[in-house]
């Protein structure tokens, strides 16, 4: 019976302190030194102004092949010896034939 009640506890705090965590708020200030501050409560002494934060996300990448001349491209690639990407690059580029500089 405690196990179950200490359940219900559990889950109606959750219910209560998610939308508070869900929605929480940035406040940005400055201080008398000039100092920018950022925190999630205004400031007692000094003037505080919510920021509006813009999420930014994409689902997908799209690109448009149609304009794309297989002629006369050539691949210049800048590279480090020691960078384990550019090898991958190396790699793929030989594997598919692709000649670059």
């Amino acid at each position: 019976m405690c196990k179950i009640s200490s359940t219900i506890l559990l889950l109606l705090l959750a219910c209560v302190t998610l939308p508070n965590i869900l929605h929480a708020e940035i406040y940005r200030w400055v201080d008398a030194n000039g100092k920018v501050h950022f925190s999630d409560k205004p400031s007692r002494s000094n003037s505080s102004e919510e920021v509006k934060l813009r999420i930014n996300t994409y689902r997908a990448v799209t690109y448009d092949t149609s304009s794309i001349d297989t002629g006369n491209n050539k691949v210049v690639m800048y590279s480090a010896s020691w960078c384990g990407v550019c090898k991958k690059a190396k790699r793929y580029f030989a594997e598919k034939g692709i000649p670059y500089t």
